[in-house]
């Protein structure tokens, strides 16, 4: 092997090893956050309704504001769903959004 060959793959070994671990623990921390939250899919679908009909009537920052909003209700929504899913799949079918309706949300809701 090459000087300083097993160095880089070490670097390279532990690189990898801490990005499967952000990877792991990032999705984690955000399906402990979907079950602390008392909202039920059902009512974070409603509430994302309600926010992209507000996206809709404004203009500006105000857009910009409220399409983050949705991005992280989205996260928070589909958290919820992937919790309940073995749990309950008929309910998870009940709060999916139509392919006509996911489709007038702003790019990454």
């Amino acid at each position: 092997m090459l000087p300083g060959a097993t160095s880089h793959f070490r670097r390279k070994g532990f690189l990898i090893s801490g990005l499967a671990a952000a990877l792991v623990f990032g999705g984690a921390s955000r399906s402990i956050r979907a079950a602390e939250t008392s909202e039920t899919p059902e009512r974070l679908t409603e509430s994302l309704i309600k926010l992209n009909a507000e996206h809709a009537r404004v203009a500006g920052l105000a857009k910009s504001s409220i399409a983050v909003k949705m991005q992280n209700l989205a996260l928070l929504r589909r958290e919820a769903l992937l919790a309940r899913i073995a749990a309950n799949p008929a309910a998870v079918l009940k709060a999916a959004l139509p392919g006509p309706v996911s489709r007038r949300f702003p790019a990454g809701s």
